[in-house]
């Protein structure tokens, strides 16, 4: 693959990188699958990795994922690249502050709950949804010509999370125990017919 522009170069792909493990790196794996699943199974909020889904979405997207569905939280988070820096992959960045957009899906069977957090303008609502999903539930959530960010859980109904014009990254912050897989991240182009 040749890449044009940096707009190719940054495109989304679904792998993990930036990296960073939660304590001392040691002989622990947390990248299964060829990059595409990051896992942290060391116990009741043992060590764990935190990770950033390759490139960045100027304009459409979409990306399909799977979380765990363990004690511990399994997190996927969209937000400005203004927030990010590579290392700070904390849970509450998704919310750049005033004037930033944001969206933060975290699944767990301690509560039996998916908790999701849309941050518009730099305000936080949060919808629970009871019972959690199980871990092999699809995910899927992208953003149209027109700047409108949905998604889709599983069989559920489409839900519009905002009209979002922000330059995203996603990323996962784990508390082990606790899994994400990409299924697909990709940069799209609507083609002129």
């Amino acid at each position: 693959m040749s890449y044009t522009n940096s707009q190719d170069w940054d495109a989304l792909a679904p792998y993990w990188v930036n990296l960073v493990e939660g304590a001392n790196t040691d002989e622990k794996r947390f990248i299964y699958d060829y990059g595409t699943r990051i896992t942290s199974d060391n116990g009741n909020n043992g060590h764990q990795c935190h990770g950033k889904v390759k490139g960045s979405a100027r304009g459409e997207f979409k990306i399909q994922f799977n979380l765990g569905y363990t004690w511990g939280f399994s997190r996927m988070i969209m937000g400005p690249i203004s927030a990010f820096n590579g290392t700070n992959l904390a849970s509450g960045n998704h919310n750049g502050g005033t004037g930033t957009n944001g969206l933060m899906f975290m699944n767990n069977n301690s509560n039996n709950k998916l908790l999701i957090y849309t941050v518009t303008n730099g305000t936080s609502a949060t919808t629970e949804v009871t019972p959690g999903y199980a871990a092999n539930t699809l995910y899927t959530l992208w953003r149209d010509a027109s700047n409108v960010v949905k998604y889709k859980i599983g069989s559920s109904s489409v839900v519009t999370a905002g009209t979002f014009n922000d330059h995203f990254v996603f990323w996962t912050e784990a508390q082990s125990p606790c899994s994400c897989t990409l299924l697909a991240a990709q940069s799209l182009e609507v083609a002129n017919s």
